[in-house]
């Protein structure tokens, strides 16, 4: 398999990973460390393979509508 070919595989399993849903029990945990200020978003963003700006998101959503807004 060439080089190219190779990173092209990495590349697309990385988008995957990324895509991928967490339960609310990980997002609330991902949320509660980030406001008890255990670990950054940065961070959290690397332990738990998820975006800033989905771990972001999900506490400006937690702080707006609560933890019943990953109900759905």
């Amino acid at each position: 398999m060439s080089s190219n070919k190779v990173l092209q595989n990495k590349n697309k399993n990385e988008l995957e990973n990324k895509s991928k849903k967490l339960s609310k029990e990980i997002k609330l945990e991902i949320i509660k460390k980030y406001i008890s200020g255990v670990s950054t978003q940065k961070a959290l963003a690397i332990e738990y393979d998820v975006t800033v700006s989905s771990i972001s998101r999900w506490v400006n959503d937690y702080k707006k509508y609560g933890e019943y807004i990953f109900d759905k």
